[in-house]
């Protein structure tokens, strides 16, 4: 959870994060395939090299005997064994894909309801999953069965070549017998040992899946401790920004005092939601530089900063109590928490919940709806009384009289902040003096 609440957003551009979040439950395959690999690996591996030993004492043949048996098993497994490391990867990717898209429709079932894209992308990821499957178990088969034919030609040398040296007066009948006996319960550690090639190959697989979530970037924790009070200055110095792709915003310059209050306003397209992260430095950008309080916020510790700024969209709710919402686990008074619900509108619909503050909200806000969502987040930014707050579409989606509610809330003179309005409604950045409008967007 640290490496995750520290991700640098960015690194999450073309990529779903709560189905690379799921990739952590493969802690699970590591522990259980490392301890039974350590265990039963172990005593197999002993058994082999003890047997082995013996065998050497017998007869100094034996000992060369012991190379070609090692030999073969290593042919066994090598050779047959290419691509399987491969197929295991792409079988637990198909694996994590399938699960995504049971996600997305439990997700969003009205979305998809009326056509038939659940059942036909459902069967296309399971047929991947299985097609992905079937080319890992061949590869799993193939060292098995020759394994297996190790197992049995190894003995037939042994008994060739003990044989031998038993009319060559090299060995007893009694050192022959005990060499097979010792021969066939190596083996079968061994072969044993290689019914678990899966379970290596799923540990490899887990070790990829978690090595892709912890190679993420994260923000460090050292960093400037801006301790200021009150509201704050911001500068954009020649800001570009994009998401993994072409800037969507170029050499972009802007000032801002504190207690300042503007608008942004532009189409679809235009980058007004990565402008927010950029502005609230939870992005950096690809050229230029964000400054709070003429510190760099790319030098500030980034809790430190997050303490400090604050973004609201549209969907503001998150799992977990009414609470946790409002405070982001900080400590509040309850008196505080019902003065931010009254203000923002929310108090009445508050008390009907069953546990009032403690009632648990649904990754989606439920049982808020959109409008109560966006009255949480302006209780959240009432309660937090972050010293920079930028409101990302938050108002758009409102009804004349709740935008009118919850921006007077916003634009309260009072309030301890300095203030940046995304919009793509010229109403919206209207209630606000001088509005900057970006260009571009979708047309």
């Amino acid at each position: 959870s640290a490496r995750l609440s520290r991700l640098r957003v960015e690194a999450l551009d073309g990529q779903h994060g709560p189905e690379l979040a799921n990739r952590f439950f493969d802690v699970v395959t590591l522990q259980k395939a490392a301890s039974s690999l350590l265990l039963e690996g172990l005593a197999a591996v002993l058994q082999a090299a003890v047997g082995a030993l013996l065998l050497a004492f017998y007869h100094p043949a034996l000992l060369a005997f012991d190379a070609v048996a090692m030999g073969l098993v290593a042919l066994a497994l090598v050779p047959t064994g290419r691509g399987a490391v491969r197929t295991a990867v792409v079988e637990s990717k198909r694996k994590y894909a399938v699960a995504a898209w049971l996600e997305e429709l439990a997700g969003r079932p009205l979305a998809l309801r009326g056509g038939q894209l659940a059942d036909v992308r459902t069967d296309q990821l399971a047929n991947a999953w299985l097609t992905a499957r079937e080319d890992h178990f061949r590869v799993v088969f193939r060292q098995y069965v020759a394994m297996q034919a190790v197992a049995v030609l190894v003995p037939v040398l042994l008994l060739v070549l003990a044989g031998w040296l038993v009319l060559e007066g090299g060995l007893t009948l009694g050192q022959l017998v005990a060499a097979e006996f010792v021969v066939t319960a190596s083996l079968a550690g061994i072969v044993k040992l290689s019914g678990k090639l899966e379970t290596v190959y799923d540990l490899l697989a887990g070790v990829d899946k978690l090595g892709h979530l912890l190679d993420l970037p994260i923000d460090a924790p050292r960093g400037v401790a801006l301790d200021r009070e009150g509201p704050a200055r911001v500068e954009l110095d020649g800001v570009s920004v994009g998401a993994g792709g072409p800037d969507v915003l170029s050499g972009l310059t802007l000032q801002l005092e504190p207690g300042q209050r503007r608008s942004i306003v532009g189409p679809a397209g235009s980058g007004k939601t990565l402008l927010g992260e950029v502005i609230v430095g939870a992005r950096r950008p690809t050229a230029g530089a964000a400054i709070l309080d003429g510190v760099p916020m790319a030098s500030i510790r980034p809790r430190v900063l997050g303490r400090q700024t604050l973004l609201l969209r549209g969907q503001a709710a998150f799992a977990g109590t009414l609470r946790d919402n409002l405070t982001l686990g900080n400590r509040v008074p309850d008196e505080s928490l019902w003065l931010a619900l009254e203000a923002a509108g929310l108090a009445p619909i508050a008390r009907r919940l069953p546990d009032g503050l403690d009632s648990e909200l649904l990754p989606d806000g439920r049982p808020l709806g959109a409008g109560s969502q966006a009255a949480l987040g302006v209780a959240r930014a009432l309660v937090c009384a972050p010293r920079l707050l930028v409101v990302d579409g938050l108002l758009d989606g409102l009804c004349p009289t709740d935008r009118a509610r919850l921006a007077g809330l916003l634009l309260d003179p009072a309030r301890p902040w300095t203030l940046v309005v995304l919009t793509a409604l010229p109403e919206v950045a209207g209630l606000l003096p001088d509005p900057i409008a970006l260009p571009g967007g979708v047309k």
